[in-house]
């Protein structure tokens, strides 16, 4: 997997990771989730999967992660992070390739900030989200840290009300695929079946088996990361061979 470093000083050390196969038959732009102590090396296998089945994947490293998250990091900084390289990615080194986004617990919503076109950028042509989060629009409109008012908000449990995400992939209609575990302990039913309705007619719903956190180097993590990646791939191919674009 090569490396591209340095967006416009944004990115630092926090290097972009790409894995472009040949053929290339689309892209997965990759924003994982919450954890403090999750890094990029941790998707690494079901990378190595979709490669093989020809599909490019792209992961980076948000700002503010590990020991720094209580340093800087918000809700709203990920989806800055995430534009500037979906920015990079769209229009510097993948403008003709098909690009989906796939969107991980909290990157689920960060995903859906990542939608809408403008005069900067082309929308994505898909959108995959892995048991996907929600979370209120207060967060991001007020800037409010990881912390103590974060957590507080969270614990209000007003986030189905008060959150901008069904509205985001509602307005998308392009294709859409929502993953959501049976056991899942953090994302619940009914936020996953809101994105799914959001989405309809564009989307399609799999369940897979066990609970929430799916990611890190661990065996029964590869087994996880192999079943969303086989799901994924089948969505891609039936999405690639002429779903996604008209």
């Amino acid at each position: 997997m090569q490396q591209i470093a340095n967006l416009g000083g944004f990115l630092s050390s926090h290097a972009l990771s790409i894995s472009l196969p040949s053929p290339l038959r689309g892209v997965v732009l990759f924003l994982y989730g919450g954890s403090p102590d999750f890094e990029v090396s941790f998707l690494a296998y079901m990378r190595k999967i979709l490669h093989g089945f020809g599909y490019g994947s792209v992961a980076f490293t948000y700002r503010f992660m590990g020991d720094d998250m209580q340093c800087g990091g918000a809700l709203h900084t990920r989806i800055e992070d995430a534009q500037l390289v979906f920015r990079h990615v769209r229009n510097s080194i993948f403008a003709k390739t098909p690009l989906v986004l796939c969107g991980i617990s909290m990157g689920g919503y960060v995903a859906t900030h990542l939608l809408t076109e403008n005069s900067d950028c082309s929308a994505p042509d898909g959108l995959i989200l892995v048991a996907p989060a929600a979370y209120s629009r207060k967060i991001v409109v007020e800037r409010i840290p990881f912390g103590p008012d974060f957590k507080q908000i969270l614990h209000e449990g007003k986030f189905m009300e008060e959150t901008d995400a069904f509205d985001l992939v509602r307005r998308f209609e392009r294709q859409v695929l929502v993953i959501r575990f049976e056991d899942d302990e953090t994302v619940s039913e009914q936020i996953t079946d809101a994105y799914f309705s959001a989405a309809f007619p564009w989307s399609q719903k799999n369940l897979l088996s066990g609970g929430h956190r799916s990611f890190g180097d661990k065996g029964f993590h590869r087994i996880r990361q192999c079943a969303v990646a086989r799901v994924m791939a089948d969505w891609l191919n039936m999405a690639f061979n002429g779903a996604l674009r008209n």
